[in-house]
């Protein structure tokens, strides 16, 4: 009698539909069970998913705060986590009144491996925003956007909120990122750059000043949010400018640009600063009393918060030449388009598993370029040793990786037995 093999050997196709077809019976489980939620069916459904890190914060009336973690290699709970006391009962509200007396998840954050991994590889900055529009129960969303040492963007965590209090951004910072990321990689991080929320500048202020893993870390504000924006909005032109005047408005605005991304001293903008009030005098008469006010008053907004965005303050900062948060924006962006989009119409449920569908499917397609250019341009020697790890690098790049993008076409010339797997 012929010995059977002690495991399967299945293809890649085969185990993503094992795992798809588990998934859909957690869905038709969850539907036919009225009081599942979107949340505990997100949960059930990323605990199918061994690429993906969560850890969660729970509250029931009577039992308080419980923390509950899911990692590569464990899973645990806490109970009596401070988190959103403040706010919980608006939260609670805000869910419906058939849920004050029940079990809810307060916030949720989660991070696919190759997303842990570029933290890891690159945790020194980070972008940090809020997006709203992701999921029908209209909590916000945090994003935290990085850059690889290639200029590629990369979302390090993703979070679904309670709401946006000064508790909430605490526990992403001081609990959720350390948990997924691990504390020598945070400890690593040198810059986080946001908009002008005032609870995120609080809690990492809160952070820094509480020391250990936190202390080195340098809040900067986003360029276009503290200038750009409201230089737009009060300092624009009328339709009938002079040219003069056209080109009195660029000048002023480059010269306000340059004190983020161009002074490289304290003494620097000092003197640029003088020089841009004697050129405001002389130019007065062109740009008018109205617009000359709105000008000035801008100008004081930027100085008192210049600590907290001038370059010379963050020359010597890993920024990737970001003078502000505005990689966030980007990744907010590609959250809600593309294939796999999250929308305002979506359970929380189904907004997560789309974003860990871009995350995956985006770690294929930048796999599958590595190997198409280690083939094309010859990176190893012409011998059989170069071919059998050209043929590895290309295996790795299918096998590592459970969901591929319906539209990405296997590899031509991918040897068959690195399509298999043991399972």
């Amino acid at each position: 009698m012929k010995q059977q093999h002690p495991h399967s050997i299945l293809s890649h196709n085969q185990i993503n539909h094992i795992r798809n077809s588990s998934i859909k019976n957690v869905i038709s489980a969850f539907e036919s069970d009225p009081s599942a939620t979107s949340m505990g069916r997100l949960i059930q459904l990323f605990s199918f998913i061994p690429t993906v890190s969560y850890v969660y914060v729970t509250h029931k009336p009577g039992t308080g705060f419980v923390k509950h973690y899911k990692g590569k290699k464990h899973q645990t709970t806490e109970d009596n986590v401070p988190i959103c006391h403040d706010d919980l009962k608006i939260f609670r509200q805000n869910q419906g009144p058939d849920t004050m007396s029940i079990e809810v998840v307060v916030i949720f954050a989660w991070s696919h491996d190759e997303e842990i991994r570029n933290f890891n590889l690159f945790p020194e900055f980070t972008a940090w925003d809020l997006t709203f529009g992701t999921n029908k129960e209209q909590r916000p969303q945090m994003l935290l956007s990085g850059m690889t040492g290639t200029k590629k963007a990369f979302t390090a965590l993703r979070a679904f909120m309670p709401n946006k209090s000064k508790e909430a951004y605490s526990w992403i910072l001081r609990v959720a990122l350390p948990t997924l990321m691990g504390k020598t990689a945070v400890q690593s991080m040198r810059c986080i750059a946001s908009d002008m929320e005032e609870n995120l500048a609080a809690s990492i202020e809160e952070a820094k000043n509480a020391g250990s893993i936190f202390k080195f870390i340098k809040h900067r504000l986003d360029y276009f949010h503290v200038f750009e924006q409201p230089w737009r909005k009060d300092c624009r032109l009328g339709s009938g400018a002079s040219m003069d005047l056209i080109t009195t408005h660029s000048n002023i605005h480059n010269w306000i640009t340059s004190w983020f991304n161009y002074c490289e001293t304290k003494e620097e903008f000092d003197v640029s600063y003088r020089n841009l009030n004697i050129y405001l005098g002389e130019k007065k008469d062109i740009i008018g009393s109205v617009l000359l006010h709105n000008i000035k008053t801008l100008i004081g907004k930027v100085l008192s918060r210049l600590e907290k965005c001038a370059h010379y303050i963050f020359k010597d900062i890993v920024t990737y030449g970001f003078i502000g948060s505005m990689l966030v924006e980007v990744s907010n962006i590609g959250v809600k388009r593309g294939h796999f989009k999250a929308t305002s119409s979506q359970k929380v449920d189904k907004s997560a598993w789309n974003q860990i569908k871009q995350a995956e499917s985006r770690s294929v397609n930048l796999y599958k370029v590595a190997a198409e250019d280690i083939k094309r341009k010859k990176l190893w020697s012409g011998f059989s040793s170069g071919n059998m790890l050209t043929a590895y690098a290309e295996g790795v790049a299918c096998v590592n990786y459970d969901v591929v993008h319906s539209k990405v076409s296997p590899l031509p010339y991918l040897p068959c037995i690195h399509h298999l797997l043991q399972y």
